[in-house]
């Protein structure tokens, strides 16, 4: 949950924590109200930086290229798809009141098979293998975003559904 302690393996994680440090003393300090969203591996047509495995995924076979996914199989992350992500900041945006200064954007968690599996649920002929050297990342992927679902209402696409436009973006 949002509550729980944070504790980073990577820079990339201990920077996202310093940035809601900096940000709750900027708030004290100017008496304002900043709210920080903690937003999953997104996915979404046209993501070209980051950790753009998940959607090259959707997107290569879509269009009759092979992909190599670069993690293992079994790898779980938490993925949600770039319209969500979008709707959230738009109802935080929106909001009359707001009661927490976190959220987690939630999403969902499958591993890499799974969305291989999807893709070819769509594509049954789509060329996917897994690299003989994976990359062994810590993601994190049992996130809970209750508090974002209660407080707003939100409600995640399914990930089958942001496949799909992923595949179909990148087709146009």
């Amino acid at each position: 949950t949002e509550e729980d302690g944070c504790y980073p393996t990577l820079v990339y994680g201990a920077t996202k924590q310093l940035n809601e440090f900096m940000a709750r003393k900027y708030a004290t300090a100017y008496g304002m109200f900043v709210v920080g969203v903690r937003v999953s591996v997104v996915i979404g047509a046209g993501r070209k930086a980051g950790n753009v495995a998940p959607t090259m995924v959707a997107a290569l076979p879509a269009v009759g290229q092979p992909v190599v996914i670069p993690f293992r199989p079994d790898q779980r992350a938490l993925l949600i798809h770039v319209d969500d992500v979008a709707e959230i900041f738009a109802r935080l945006c929106n909001a009359v009141r707001i009661r927490h200064p976190i959220y987690h954007t939630g999403g969902h968690t499958c591993t890499f098979s799974d969305e291989a599996y999807i893709v070819r649920s769509f594509i049954p002929e789509a060329n996917i293998s897994f690299a003989t050297s994976p990359v062994d990342l810590p993601l994190v992927y049992l996130v809970d975003s209750t508090r974002l679902q209660e407080e707003f209402g939100f409600r995640h696409a399914p990930l089958e559904q942001s496949v799909l436009d992923v595949m179909n973006w990148t087709r146009r």
